[in-house]
């Protein structure tokens, strides 16, 4: 383990993960002359590594020479382990450095995250020219921690504590921002993708006392001079050791303005999970079945969420509509439905149930009824039936 020196590092955004990648830029032309003149910057380098096809490991004297350069750079009493370091070239063609066994930590041990990998894709012609310019990036096993508070407002911890990473708080619109902002930083500004594979994600609603563990997760960021899009995937693990649920959100929004377009999947959640977590779904409060759902929504230049538009297939399962009343069995439901934000209202386009005692299509819209508060007590709603 090496130690930073305590002096300071920059700013705290520049620490962490994001001064990692600053250091193995800096350092890796330095590291392949200690791991015997392995020259990935001249063409005949390039060439060995294509012809071979396998991961060339720096030796031992040269990782522990990156790992105090490294160190050194996190400052403030700061901590890094490194495992190793390989290099090869992958079947993109990009020449690729992997740092593995990585582990950072603030002063005194705070904040520690852990990567089992951190892997860079360098530029083909930037390293002939003997430049180091990235071209992706791709975590290992990362974690991050999303708060949606009392107040509803939402806060995002991503590699985050004593060892920089992303911390940002506040609406939707202010965590895309700070993303934003992140990704205007050197070097990520010249990235054009960032992965992440092994993600775990604790989501810890402070509305609801719930709290979930999404494990499995990928993460996809593509970026360029206008516009990043996100896309993320994750299993959240059935209580009774069946299928896993799944969900899977994908993000576009505009560089230097709030406008994001926003789409939303999961598959094979409980009702009312579902139900807690999205206000346009209150009304899944009274249904006892699965549920598989697709949303698709929009915020605009003011920073204002617009209207939702979801379909949603339920079942087979227990509508119960009153608590004092026997509940109702199906066998589907299918519905389309639109959600204005402030109104709590959801227009059903269309909507069609399927049971052994009836079949119901039509239109209309439903109003949950509310006791301070929270799930829905009951539902109030005005039908126009076809069939």
């Amino acid at each position: 383990m090496a130690r930073g020196d305590g002096r300071g590092a920059g700013s705290a955004a520049a620490s962490g993960v994001i001064a990692l990648l600053r250091g193995v830029l800096g350092t890796l032309s330095a590291a392949l002359l200690l791991a015997g003149g392995l020259a990935v910057a001249t063409a005949a380098g390039l060439a060995a590594l294509a012809l071979s096809g396998e991961r060339v490991a720096l030796p031992a004297p040269a990782v522990a020479w990156v790992e105090a350069r490294l160190a050194a750079l996190l400052g403030q009493g700061g901590t890094l382990r490194l495992g190793g370091l390989d290099l090869w070239l992958g079947e993109d063609h990009l020449p690729r450095v992997a740092l593995r066994g990585v582990a950072l930590s603030g002063a005194g041990g705070a904040g520690r995250a852990d990567l089992p990998e951190l892997e860079v894709g360098l530029l083909p012609a930037a390293l002939l020219r003997g430049e180091l310019r990235p071209e992706t990036v791709r975590l290992e096993g990362a974690s991050a921690t999303v708060t949606r508070r009392a107040d509803g407002s939402l806060g995002l911890a991503f590699l985050a504590g004593g060892t920089g990473g992303l911390n940002a708080s506040g609406t939707l619109t202010d965590i895309l921002d700070a993303v934003d902002r992140m990704l205007a930083l050197a070097p990520l500004a010249g990235i054009g993708r960032i992965e992440a594979g092994g993600l775990t994600l604790v989501f810890d609603d402070q509305t609801t006392g719930r709290a979930w563990r999404l494990v499995d997760g990928s993460l996809a960021l593509t970026q360029d001079r206008r516009e990043t899009t996100i896309a993320l995937s994750f299993a959240l693990a059935a209580p009774d050791g069946g299928t896993p649920a799944q969900a899977q959100l994908w993000f576009r929004t505009a560089k230097g303005s709030p406008e994001a377009v926003l789409f939303a999947e999961v598959a094979r959640i409980d009702a009312a999970e579902l139900a807690a977590e999205v206000p346009a779904l209150a009304a899944l409060g009274l249904v006892d079945a699965p549920v598989s759902a697709a949303f698709r929504g929009a915020v605009d230049a003011r920073g204002a969420l617009g209207a939702v538009w979801g379909r949603l297939m339920i079942g087979p399962g227990e509508l119960r509509p009153r608590r004092d009343l026997e509940p109702v069995p199906f066998e589907r439901a299918v519905a389309e439905f639109s959600y204005v934000p402030g109104l709590d209202r959801v227009d059903l386009a269309e909507f069609a149930v399927d049971s052994r005692i009836l079949r119901l299509r039509g239109t209309g819209w439903a109003d949950p009824e509310r006791a301070g508060g929270g799930a829905p007590a009951g539902l109030v709603a005005q039908l126009r039936l076809s069939e």
